[in-house]
C-alpha cells in the first residue's frame, strides 16, 4: 500500500484594498501567518471482515492547485481556492491575543473524488464527500449555526516555530511553492526552535465518516425501497504522529478563540502573529 503523502503551505494575513480606490491594492502581512499541511494521498483498506483479512485498497488523491509556480486553475492573491470543483468557505482564524487581528483560510465543505478501475471494472466513478466542518467549540459571543459532526479529534495547542532559523528553514515566503512534509518541513519543524508566546488552539481530526447513499433529493423514494445510505468511517492514523508534536489543549482554553475545526484534509502545523505591520487605512504599512 503506498504511504500517505502530503504538504505544507504558509498562509498569511492579506488586508484587502479598498474597491472604490483603482490604485488601491491586496497587501500581505509577512509577520502574521500560519502553515498548514494538506493531505494529497490517503490511502485506505477497507476490510471485509472483524479478522482483519486485507480487503479492497483505495489510493485517494487530492489535487490543491495551490502552487503559486505551478497551477491549472487560476486562485486568489495567494493561489488558494483554485480548485473550481470543491465547495469551500473561508474560516477567520483569530489571534487568540488579539481579537482584531485574523487569517483567512480556505476550507472544503465538499469535493468529488474519482475512482478509476480497469478495462474490465468500473472507470471514472465520482464519488461527493461532503465534509461537516461545524465547530464543535465555540465563543458563547458568536455563536455557530447548525450541529457539529461526530468526527473524532484531538486538540492540540500549535504554536510558533522557526523552522531552523533563517539559513536552514525551508522557503516558506509568500510566492514560493508549497513543500513536501515527509522530507522538508517535518525535519524543520522538529530541529526548530519554539515560542510559545504565540499559539493558536486547534482540533486535528483522527477519522471523519462519509455517508454513501441515495441523494437527499432523488425523485425515487430509494428509502422506502429499503435501500439506505451506508456510512464509512475513514481514520487517519497519520495524523497521530503530527498531533504528538504538539501538546494537548482544552477547547476553550481561549474563550475568544476556541478549537478552530478545519476539513479532515488539512491541519494547521504552524502559527506567527507579529510582529504586525501597522495598521492604517485599506491596508496600507
Amino acid at each position: 500500500m503506498a504511504a500517505r503523502k502530503a504538504h505544507v503551505k504558509r498562509i498569511y494575513a492579506v488586508t484587502l484594498g479598498d474597491p472604490a480606490d483603482p490604485t488601491s491594492s491586496n497587501t500581505v502581512n509577512p509577520d502574521v501567518w500560519i502553515d498548514v499541511m494538506r493531505i494529497d494521498l490517503l490511502p485506505t483498506v477497507l476490510q471485509g471482515d472483524p479478522t482483519a483479512k486485507m480487503g479492497q485498497i483505495t489510493n485517494y488523491r487530492f489535487k490543491w492547485d495551490d502552487d503559486p509556480n505551478s497551477w491549472t486553475n487560476q486562485g486568489d492573491v495567494q493561489q488558494e481556492n483554485a480548485n473550481p470543483k470543491r465547495r469551500t468557505h473561508q474560516l477567520k482564524i483569530m489571534n487568540p491575543d488579539d481579537d482584531t487581528q485574523f487569517i483567512n483560510l480556505w476550507i472544503v465543505d465538499r469535493l468529488t473524488t474519482g475512482l478509476f478501475g480497469t478495462d474490465s471494472g468500473i472507470e471514472n466513478q465520482g464519488t461527493n464527500f461532503v465534509f461537516n466542518n461545524t465547530p464543535f467549540f465555540t465563543n458563547p459571543d458568536n455563536p455557530v449555526n447548525g450541529q457539529p459532526s461526530n468526527r473524532t479529534t484531538s486538540v492540540v495547542r500549535v504554536i510558533n516555530n522557526d523552522l531552523g532559523g533563517s539559513s536552514n528553514a525551508p522557503d516558506m515566503s509568500q510566492g514560493a511553492s508549497p513543500v513536501d512534509w515527509e522530507t522538508v518541513y517535518l525535519p524543520a519543524l522538529q530541529n526548530g526552535t519554539k515560542d510559545d508566546s504565540q499559539h493558536v488552539i486547534v482540533e486535528m481530526a483522527d477519522d471523519f465518516k462519509i455517508l454513501f447513499g441515495p441523494n437527499a433529493g432523488s425523485p425515487i423514494p430509494l428509502v422506502d425501497a429499503g435501500i439506505m445510505g451506508q456510512v464509512i468511517r475513514y481514520t487517519l492514523p497519520g495524523n497521530r504522529p503530527v498531533e504528538n508534536l504538539f501538546d494537548r489543549a482544552g477547547g476553550n482554553d481561549d474563550p475568544k478563540a476556541p478549537a478552530v475545526r478545519l476539513d479532515p484534509l488539512q491541519a494547521i502545523v504552524n502559527v506567527k502573529w507579529g510582529p504586525g505591520a501597522v495598521k492604517l487605512a485599506y491596508g496600507i504599512t
